[in-house]
């Protein structure tokens, strides 16, 4: 086992040692990525089980809002109030933008939820025919519009690129193409460091999505232009004082199955930065909080670590 291994398992030692005490959604975040690139279903289906069954609830009021607009926009507004509530500037900016369209953030929810139900195999618990029956109502929607404002893409890329290839994977894929070529456009030349960094979080976000979460490597052929990007850009990327983005960086690459010296040294400088800051990736020097950097941890085992295999799933059978 080489260093960076060694370092990933220290890390997800220490993940996991105080696992129970996280907050359920935190529990599920690191727990599907963790399965689905080690397969292990012993350690982790469990939560990701725990997880689904206490949003049953949550998830039958996003099932019986479908359709009726006002409510759509009502439900909406309770997730975009939410938002309000962190203290993230980044967040904060993603507000007003959503308080003009309250029914996407809805949207946003409910294609979540039914593409997990399809990556999880669900059932039981709700009608057998649910995917079926929403990928015909769901083809009755415009979300060309969503994915044509400019706005919302520039200030939530991640969630925006999140949602189209959702669709994609339950059999909506009208949209993918030109969004992409806006996408494009759009981050063509970033002002500003957070622009880049949008920018970067997009490009990422589209690998990412296209593995449909860590359940399938993805073609670089085919993704050509933002490997390209990415090479081009490495130096600058080091640059930044962001370990979540340069740990997510490295991993698209190891989802392209691509292992050449920029993923070395992306390795080295998150490797470096676990070193520094006692084997955890934290924002600050003040913080003491686990649950609140398992993102950028998360992504730092799965960059470490030395995953040959994706895992589908997983079926919970429910």
């Amino acid at each position: 086992m080489n260093k960076h291994s060694k370092q990933a398992e220290k890390l997800k030692s220490r993940f996991e040692s105080v696992l129970d005490a996280f907050p359920i959604g935190k529990q599920w975040h690191y727990s599907e990525r963790l399965y689905r690139t080690t397969g292990n279903s012993t350690k982790y289906i469990p939560y990701i089980k725990k997880y689904w069954l206490r949003k049953i609830n949550s998830f039958q009021a996003l099932l019986a809002t479908f359709g009726d607009s006002k409510k759509e926009k009502t439900l909406g507004r309770k997730y975009v109030k939410n938002l309000s509530k962190f203290k993230s500037a980044r967040l904060q900016k993603r507000v007003p933008v959503y308080n003009k369209m309250p029914e996407f953030k809805y949207y946003q929810e409910l294609i979540w939820f039914l593409n997990r139900a399809k990556d999880y195999n669900i059932k039981k618990t709700f009608s057998p025919t649910l995917l079926k029956e929403f990928n015909i109502k769901l083809q009755k929607v415009d979300f060309r519009k969503y994915f044509n404002n400019k706005a919302l893409i520039k200030i939530d890329p991640v969630q925006t690129v999140n949602t189209l290839f959702f669709l994609k994977n339950l059999g909506i894929d009208c949209y993918v193409a030109e969004a992409l070529k806006l996408i494009r456009k759009l981050f063509d030349s970033p002002k500003t460091e957070e622009e880049y960094q949008n920018k970067l979080y997009s490009f990422t976000h589209i690998l990412i999505s296209d593995s449909r979460y860590y359940q399938q490597f993805v073609n670089k052929s085919k993704y050509g232009w933002i490997y390209k990007f990415l090479e081009n850009e490495i130096y600058n990327i080091l640059k930044l004082k962001n370990n979540d983005i340069i740990a997510e960086v490295g991993v698209c690459y190891k989802l392209g199955k691509i292992e050449n010296s920029s993923l070395v040294k992306i390795k080295e400088r998150i490797f470096d930065e676990l070193e520094k800051q006692n084997g955890v990736l934290l924002r600050d020097q003040k913080e003491k909080s686990l649950e609140r950097v398992e993102h950028r941890n998360v992504l730092a085992i799965l960059l470490l670590s030395d995953f040959r295999t994706l895992y589908t799933g997983p079926d919970l059978n429910l």
